[in-house]
């Protein structure tokens, strides 16, 4: 039986962003450097939070004669490339996976700090909710921190109605399905094609 050359799965964002944070996706270097401005990080968690679309990511599982082509961004503090590993290459979707990746782990960029992208939680719907501006950790909350793991020391510091809002936010954003379509068992010019 061949195996399967073509997979098309939902994966949750936490997942997606444990997959970044071990190096497994990767950013090659024949795609252009991270160039998005924060607005439009602001409008894709929107989009995330309402639940739309926000596009399908392409990712070619590469064998690893295809390393010398994978890009070292130190600023993603991922591991250092090694000669032997193989890595998912990502194909399209990159300024959408690395934008989510500076912000839910609070990097720093050329002079910004996308640890600053905040959810307001006295937001009315559909007004504003992310805006960039130091979180307070009572009405502005860092998006990283809705994602790490210990979220209760600023969770029960808040009122009520905050917390119902605190909770609502984490949960569209942790459980938001990305649509991932990877090809395998690909040679370089048959995955460019493709994509």
């Amino acid at each position: 039986m061949r195996p399967e050359r073509i997979k098309v799965e939902p994966l949750s964002f936490g997942t997606v962003m444990s997959f970044m944070a071990q190096g497994i996706y990767r950013i090659p270097r024949f795609q252009r450097t991270f160039v998005w401005e924060r607005s439009r990080i602001q409008t894709l968690l929107d989009s995330m939070y309402r639940e739309y679309p926000i596009g399908t990511l392409f990712l070619w599982k590469a064998p690893s004669k295809y390393n010398h082509m994978l890009r070292s961004v130190d600023y993603l503090n991922q591991a250092p490339i090694e000669e032997n590993q193989s890595y998912t290459f990502i194909l399209d979707g990159q300024q959408r996976l690395t934008s989510l990746y500076v912000t839910v782990n609070g990097l720093k960029i050329g002079g910004e700090n996308y640890g600053k992208i905040v959810a307001d939680l006295n937001s009315e719907e559909g007004n504003n909710l992310f805006q960039y501006r130091n979180p307070d950790n009572k009405r502005w909350i860092a998006v990283k921190d809705f994602l790490k793991e210990n979220v209760f020391d600023i969770y029960d510091s808040l009122s009520i109605e905050s917390r119902q809002k605190f909770q609502d936010i984490r949960q569209r954003l942790t459980s938001y399905p990305f649509s991932v379509v990877s090809v395998n068992e690909m040679e370089l010019d048959d995955a460019i094609e493709i994509f």
